[in-house]
Protein backbone atom coordinates (compact mmCIF):
# COMPACT_ATOMS: atom_id res chain seq x y z
CA UNK A 1 0.00 0.00 0.00
CA UNK A 2 1.45 3.28 -0.81
CA UNK A 3 2.39 5.64 1.89
CA UNK A 4 -0.52 8.13 2.90
CA UNK A 5 -3.35 6.41 1.03
CA UNK A 6 -6.33 5.19 3.37
CA UNK A 7 -6.29 1.66 3.99
CA UNK A 8 -7.62 -1.51 1.89
CA UNK A 9 -10.99 -2.57 2.49
CA UNK A 10 -12.23 -6.14 2.60
CA UNK A 11 -15.54 -7.32 1.07
CA UNK A 12 -16.66 -11.11 1.13
CA UNK A 13 -18.93 -13.45 -0.84
CA UNK A 14 -19.92 -16.93 -0.60
CA UNK A 15 -19.88 -17.97 -4.65
CA UNK A 16 -21.30 -21.37 -3.34
CA UNK A 17 -21.53 -23.31 -0.54
CA UNK A 18 -18.48 -24.96 -0.54
CA UNK A 19 -16.48 -21.26 -1.45
CA UNK A 20 -15.25 -18.04 -0.25
CA UNK A 21 -14.08 -15.29 -2.10
CA UNK A 22 -12.46 -12.50 -0.25
CA UNK A 23 -11.42 -9.08 -2.06
CA UNK A 24 -9.17 -6.71 -0.47
CA UNK A 25 -9.38 -3.35 -2.44
CA UNK A 26 -7.37 -0.56 -2.30
CA UNK A 27 -7.31 3.48 -3.17
CA UNK A 28 -8.45 3.57 -6.92
CA UNK A 29 -6.77 6.00 -9.68
CA UNK A 30 -8.91 9.31 -10.00
CA UNK A 31 -8.93 10.85 -13.02
CA UNK A 32 -8.72 14.18 -11.34
CA UNK A 33 -4.86 12.51 -10.03
CA UNK A 34 -4.06 11.23 -13.71
CA UNK A 35 -4.93 14.98 -14.63
CA UNK A 36 -2.76 16.80 -12.21
CA UNK A 37 0.03 14.71 -13.00
CA UNK A 38 -0.35 15.36 -16.37
CA UNK A 39 -0.92 18.76 -15.84
CA UNK A 40 2.64 19.15 -14.06
CA UNK A 41 4.60 17.30 -16.43
CA UNK A 42 3.00 19.53 -19.70
CA UNK A 43 4.23 22.64 -17.14
CA UNK A 44 7.54 21.42 -16.41
CA UNK A 45 8.12 20.42 -19.74
CA UNK A 46 6.88 23.69 -21.70
CA UNK A 47 8.97 25.36 -19.70
CA UNK A 48 12.45 23.13 -20.16
CA UNK A 49 11.32 23.93 -23.90
CA UNK A 50 11.00 27.45 -23.17
CA UNK A 51 14.54 27.89 -21.51
CA UNK A 52 16.59 24.92 -23.79
CA UNK A 53 14.74 26.23 -27.10
CA UNK A 54 14.71 22.57 -28.36
CA UNK A 55 11.73 20.56 -29.19
CA UNK A 56 13.88 17.60 -28.73
CA UNK A 57 13.07 17.88 -24.90
CA UNK A 58 9.99 18.25 -24.97
CA UNK A 59 9.53 15.25 -26.96
CA UNK A 60 11.99 13.08 -24.46
CA UNK A 61 9.37 14.36 -21.79
CA UNK A 62 6.41 13.28 -22.87
CA UNK A 63 7.54 9.82 -24.02
CA UNK A 64 8.76 9.28 -20.61
CA UNK A 65 5.62 10.54 -19.20
CA UNK A 66 4.07 8.00 -21.14
CA UNK A 67 5.70 5.30 -20.45
CA UNK A 68 6.16 6.00 -16.92
CA UNK A 69 2.35 6.42 -17.12
CA UNK A 70 1.60 2.81 -18.43
CA UNK A 71 4.04 1.17 -16.89
CA UNK A 72 2.39 2.31 -13.31
CA UNK A 73 -0.50 1.47 -14.00
CA UNK A 74 0.07 -1.78 -15.70
CA UNK A 75 2.62 -3.39 -13.01
CA UNK A 76 3.00 -1.47 -9.76
CA UNK A 77 -0.49 -0.24 -8.92
CA UNK A 78 -3.01 -2.28 -7.45
CA UNK A 79 -6.62 -1.77 -7.27
CA UNK A 80 -7.55 -4.83 -5.64
CA UNK A 81 -6.06 -8.42 -4.93
CA UNK A 82 -8.70 -11.93 -4.26
CA UNK A 83 -8.67 -14.63 -2.37
CA UNK A 84 -11.15 -17.76 -3.93
CA UNK A 85 -10.68 -20.64 -1.79
CA UNK A 86 -13.01 -23.47 -2.97
CA UNK A 87 -12.88 -26.77 -0.46
CA UNK A 88 -11.55 -29.93 -2.12
CA UNK A 89 -10.17 -28.07 -4.61
CA UNK A 90 -7.91 -25.35 -4.36
CA UNK A 91 -7.39 -21.93 -3.76
CA UNK A 92 -6.80 -18.86 -5.70
CA UNK A 93 -4.83 -15.51 -5.68
CA UNK A 94 -5.87 -12.73 -8.31
CA UNK A 95 -4.35 -9.59 -8.35
CA UNK A 96 -6.03 -6.93 -10.57
CA UNK A 97 -3.73 -3.61 -11.63
CA UNK A 98 -5.30 -0.70 -12.65
CA UNK A 99 -5.24 -0.95 -15.91
CA UNK A 100 -7.10 -4.18 -16.36
CA UNK A 101 -4.35 -6.40 -16.35
CA UNK A 102 -4.94 -9.13 -14.08
CA UNK A 103 -2.35 -12.10 -12.32
CA UNK A 104 -3.90 -15.11 -10.79
CA UNK A 105 -1.92 -18.08 -8.99
CA UNK A 106 -4.01 -21.30 -8.96
CA UNK A 107 -2.58 -23.93 -5.94
CA UNK A 108 -4.40 -27.11 -5.87
CA UNK A 109 -5.63 -28.11 -1.69
CA UNK A 110 -3.52 -30.55 -1.99
CA UNK A 111 -0.37 -28.72 -1.93
CA UNK A 112 -1.89 -26.60 0.92
CA UNK A 113 -1.09 -27.42 4.56
CA UNK A 114 -1.95 -24.64 6.22
CA UNK A 115 -2.62 -20.76 6.05
CA UNK A 116 -1.50 -18.70 8.65
CA UNK A 117 -0.66 -15.37 9.83
CA UNK A 118 2.97 -14.12 10.21
CA UNK A 119 4.22 -11.36 12.24
CA UNK A 120 6.88 -9.19 10.69
CA UNK A 121 9.30 -6.64 13.20
CA UNK A 122 10.44 -3.78 10.10
CA UNK A 123 11.74 -0.32 11.10
CA UNK A 124 10.35 -0.83 14.81
CA UNK A 125 7.01 -1.61 13.25
CA UNK A 126 4.83 -4.42 13.79
CA UNK A 127 3.34 -5.88 10.63
CA UNK A 128 1.00 -9.17 10.28
CA UNK A 129 0.99 -10.91 6.88
CA UNK A 130 -0.95 -13.88 5.86
CA UNK A 131 0.56 -17.08 3.98
CA UNK A 132 -0.25 -20.25 2.61
CA UNK A 133 2.29 -23.02 3.64
CA UNK A 134 2.84 -25.41 0.69
CA UNK A 135 3.39 -29.14 2.22
CA UNK A 136 6.48 -30.85 0.84
CA UNK A 137 5.35 -33.63 -1.69
CA UNK A 138 8.28 -36.41 -0.02
CA UNK A 139 7.58 -35.69 3.47
CA UNK A 140 3.50 -33.63 3.91
CA UNK A 141 4.57 -33.05 7.56
CA UNK A 142 7.45 -30.69 6.43
CA UNK A 143 6.76 -27.29 4.49
CA UNK A 144 8.24 -27.06 1.01
CA UNK A 145 7.39 -23.17 0.37
CA UNK A 146 5.69 -20.26 1.20
CA UNK A 147 3.33 -17.63 -0.68
CA UNK A 148 1.58 -14.41 0.53
CA UNK A 149 -0.95 -13.74 0.25
CA UNK A 150 -2.39 -9.71 -0.28
CA UNK A 151 1.51 -8.91 -1.03
CA UNK A 152 0.92 -5.79 -2.39
CA UNK A 153 -1.22 -4.41 0.55
CA UNK A 154 -0.96 -4.36 4.40
CA UNK A 155 -3.92 -4.98 5.95
CA UNK A 156 -4.71 -4.93 9.36
CA UNK A 157 -4.46 -7.74 11.96
CA UNK A 158 -8.58 -6.96 12.58
CA UNK A 159 -8.97 -7.75 8.82
CA UNK A 160 -6.65 -10.56 8.73
CA UNK A 161 -7.98 -12.39 11.13
CA UNK A 162 -11.47 -12.59 9.70
CA UNK A 163 -9.71 -13.70 6.55
CA UNK A 164 -8.16 -16.36 8.39
CA UNK A 165 -11.25 -17.68 10.02
CA UNK A 166 -12.83 -17.63 6.61
CA UNK A 167 -9.88 -19.36 5.38
CA UNK A 168 -9.44 -21.86 7.98
CA UNK A 169 -13.52 -22.46 7.68
CA UNK A 170 -13.24 -23.57 4.02
CA UNK A 171 -10.12 -25.63 4.99
CA UNK A 172 -11.90 -27.90 7.82
CA UNK A 173 -14.64 -28.23 5.03
CA UNK A 174 -12.12 -29.27 2.57
CA UNK A 175 -10.40 -31.65 5.35
CA UNK A 176 -14.48 -33.31 5.95
CA UNK A 177 -14.71 -33.58 2.52
CA UNK A 178 -11.64 -35.55 1.94
CA UNK A 179 -12.13 -37.71 4.87
CA UNK A 180 -15.99 -38.66 3.69
CA UNK A 181 -14.83 -39.47 -0.20
CA UNK A 182 -11.59 -41.15 0.75
CA UNK A 183 -14.03 -44.05 3.25
CA UNK A 184 -13.35 -42.64 6.58
CA UNK A 185 -16.92 -40.95 6.57
CA UNK A 186 -20.23 -41.99 7.90
CA UNK A 187 -21.42 -45.39 5.47
CA UNK A 188 -18.07 -46.84 5.79
CA UNK A 189 -16.98 -46.29 2.38
CA UNK A 190 -19.19 -45.39 -0.26
CA UNK A 191 -17.92 -42.03 -0.70
CA UNK A 192 -21.28 -40.34 -0.87
CA UNK A 193 -23.14 -37.77 1.34
CA UNK A 194 -26.44 -37.50 1.85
Amino acid sequence: MESGSPPPWLSAARPGPLSRELTLSGPRVTLGALLAATCGLWVAAYATHLLLQSTAVLTVFILVFMVSLMAYLHVVKVEHECVLLIAATGVQLTRHYASGRQQATFIEMARVKDIVINEVIHAQQVLYHMSILLKDPASPERISGIIPVFAKFKPRLDCLVEVYRTCQEVLRMSASDSAVFSGGGVGGGAGIRD
